[in-house]
């Protein structure tokens, strides 16, 4: 597989501009930069609960403990995260307010937890369609982390069933055909 392009600074700077005028503003943006700045996969991304990023008492953690469960590899790891992502992180929290630790990170407009197929193409949407313009089957400009990956939003951009299925660790295409 080629190696996935990354967003240059001014690239970023048009997708978060883009995503500033959008609804739920500052979970896109907190998405996006946990990716970018932490490094963490997609699923990584979608699987974190509330806990995993915040302390008991509503302090923003320093690192995350990533399960077997989690990751792509199913080997444990420790993601550590900047301080300008905790800076970006707490405002978001304290918009949520969880009531629960246990509650997914990040949710979608019903409330639910994001799973790692649909955060990928809620990405996609943004990138493909409003931020570069790119018809669906042109490869586009992919998200500048050393692992977000999930050949993250480089692969997502190229829109081919096989590395969507392979980006979430399916084997079988067959589950994307059949909707």
């Amino acid at each position: 597989m080629a190696q996935a392009k990354t967003l240059t600074p001014a690239e970023l700077d048009q997708v978060l501009d883009f995503i500033s005028h959008r609804s739920f503003a500052l979970r896109n943006r907190v998405m996006l930069l946990t990716g970018m700045w932490s490094g963490m996969r997609v699923s990584e991304i979608a699987s974190l609960s509330v806990s995993d990023v915040m302390n008991a008492n509503g302090t923003i953690k320093a690192e995350i403990r990533l399960t077997a469960e989690q990751t792509k590899g199913r080997q444990p790891r420790t993601v550590f995260l900047p301080q300008k992502l905790r800076d970006e992180l707490h405002p978001y929290m304290e918009l949520r307010k969880p009531q629960n630790l246990a509650h997914p990170l990040f949710i979608t407009a019903g409330r639910r937890g994001f799973t790692a197929n649909v955060m990928t193409q809620h990405f996609f949407g943004c990138l493909r369609r409003q931020v570069f313009q790119a018809p669906a089957v042109t490869p586009c400009v992919a998200a500048s982390s050393p692992r977000w990956p999930a050949k993250a939003l480089a692969y997502v951009c190229l829109l081919v069933l096989q590395d969507t299925a392979q980006l979430l660790l399916h084997n079988d295409t067959l589950t994307y055909t059949t909707i």
